[in-house]
């Protein structure tokens, strides 16, 4: 059938698509843990902020 190969390519387009996201995801929350933990960082070397 030609719908057949149509079918897998989006099942591959999809899943590379969610992983992707996932390690774009991961990325983000790794950038927001680390700007939290130099904000903690900042605030404990200068007690003023």
């Amino acid at each position: 059938m030609v719908l057949e190969p149509k079918i897998h390519l989006l099942a591959v387009l999809d899943r590379r698509i969610r992983l992707e996201i996932r390690a774009f995801g991961s990325l983000l929350a790794q950038g927001r843990r680390t700007h939290l933990l130099d904000r903690v960082e900042h605030r404990s070397l200068d007690p003023l902020n």
